[in-house]
């Protein structure tokens, strides 16, 4: 689930991390997966067999959390290596875009309200959930105008508007793609790339 987006976000993240399961713990060579279900804050007010986590161990913890947004030093955007070129370039300067431009960010604000509401119908339904396909589609509207005032130059802003079109604009999603290739040929994903031989001596 993505992390609650308050005025004290960084207490939003740690309660999110400590609440979190701990998916290993560390002992020496090896690791061991908690059972039953052990929470972070469990971890430290409790223990557990192997005793309670050292600095290394919550630094671990860290690294296991996947929300799709995570604070590193810098904001993670972790969908933007799971779409294929060049889609993965309009979303990097749609979230740039709006992010950087504090009079869009205004804008914006009012119509991103709540959307930590609908993350779950987000993740199963995409751009088909009604809500989840309306803010999707006005964020990108309101985005694609303010690109090349970003920096961005033609070739992403016309990838953009080629995304609105294709997707947004129609309530498609890459995702029906792959079912439409799914249905007219039984191949759900694309053949993998052939791996280039290895020069050997």
């Amino acid at each position: 689930r993505p992390v609650a987006a308050r005025a004290d976000a960084r207490n939003d993240w740690t309660r999110y991390a400590l609440d979190a399961p701990v998916m290993l713990i560390h002992t020496g060579g090896d690791c061991i997966v908690p059972e039953p279900t052990l929470t972070l804050r469990e971890w430290i007010d409790c223990g557990s067999a192997v005793g309670h986590p050292t600095d290394a161990d919550v630094a671990y913890h860290l690294t296991t959390l996947f929300p799709p947004i995570r604070p590193r030093g810098w904001l993670e955007l972790r969908v933007l290596d799971a779409l294929p070129h060049p889609w993965w370039q309009v979303a990097a300067a749609v979230g740039i875009t709006a992010l950087s431009d504090p009079t869009l960010g205004a804008e914006l604000a009012p119509i991103v309200r709540g959307c930590r509401d609908v993350a779950l119908n987000a993740a199963w339904w995409g751009v088909h959930d009604p809500a989840v396909g309306a803010t999707a589609g006005q964020i990108l509207e309101m985005v694609i105008p303010a690109l090349r005032a970003a920096g961005f130059g033609t070739e992403v802003e016309a990838a953009a508007l080629e995304f609105a079109q294709r997707y947004t604009r129609r309530g498609r999603s890459l995702a029906d793609d792959r079912l439409l290739q799914w249905r007219t040929t039984g191949a759900l994903a694309p053949d993998p790339e052939p791996i280039a031989a290895v020069a050997t001596r």
